[in-house]
């Protein structure tokens, strides 16, 4: 957020601001009485660009794998049945355990980025989602595979309201339902969409009861792209900044 400078535009706020010499942006009075810009005026100005082009690419990743997570599991149902000798009830209850775990990670994951950050958040539930959906590809059993499922469900539903809020927190006013929407319908509805059509090519090229775990392996993947992206790249929510 350092470098912005005031430029002679009549879209840059009228009232008077300052940025103190260490550069940092923040919201309030300077030492010497001037108002200091806000966040929001800073984000308002210089639009939306790159840099929230960036994080949309990375959130879009987790969103995906929300979608692709919460389709698969009913692409597997005849193997998973065999597999672990459920009946249709068995395989309902298994079913449900990730979407426990999204619901949980949807009520936690707002007060995790509240408390710690939204990036350290962000990083940590993608490192999450990516053990245990490692571990629901290797599971040996029945128990193993549902105390992952629910982990994995835990990740991506702390991941979306969180990776949400980080963008919109991020761009311009105008810009954010427009965001919002984008990254939550599309980036979800590709990632659904792109596990029905990897499912039926894992399922013709691998074939036999087994090909699940490649499934799972395969709905991993964008959790296993985007955290080495989140560590190196991902900023911290300027708000969260200023109010900590």
């Amino acid at each position: 957020m350092d470098g912005f400078k005031s430029p002679a535009s009549p879209r840059w706020p009228t009232k008077a601001w300052a940025i103190p010499e260490d550069g940092q942006v923040f919201e309030g009075r300077t030492q010497s009485g001037t108002m200091a810009a806000s966040v929001e005026e800073h984000l308002n100005h210089s639009g939306l660009g790159q840099w929230q082009a960036s994080i949309f690419a990375m959130s879009s990743l987790m969103v995906a794998a929300d979608g692709m997570e919460m389709t698969v599991i009913s692409l597997l149902r005849g193997s998973l049945k065999r597999e672990f000798e459920l009946d249709d009830i068995g395989f309902s209850v298994l079913g449900s355990t990730v979407f426990v775990g999204l619901l949980g990670g949807n009520l936690i994951g707002g007060y995790l980025a509240d408390r710690f950050g939204r990036r350290i958040t962000m990083i940590s539930v993608a490192l999450v989602f990516c053990i245990f959906g490692i571990i629901s590809a290797l599971a040996p059993n029945l128990w193993v595979f549902a105390v992952a499922r629910f982990f994995t469900g835990l990740g991506v539903g702390s991941m979306v309201p969180v990776s949400d809020s980080h963008l919109l927190e991020w761009s311009p006013s105008k810009w954010r339902a427009k965001l919002a929407m984008t990254l939550t319908g599309v980036a979800f509805g590709l990632g659904g969409a792109f596990a029905c059509v990897v499912g039926i090519f894992v399922h013709e090229v691998v074939g036999g009861d087994e090909w699940w775990r490649y499934m799972l392996g395969v709905c991993v993947l964008p959790g296993i792209i985007s955290l080495p992206l989140l560590c190196l790249y991902l900023p911290e929510s300027p708000h969260f900044l200023v109010v900590h």
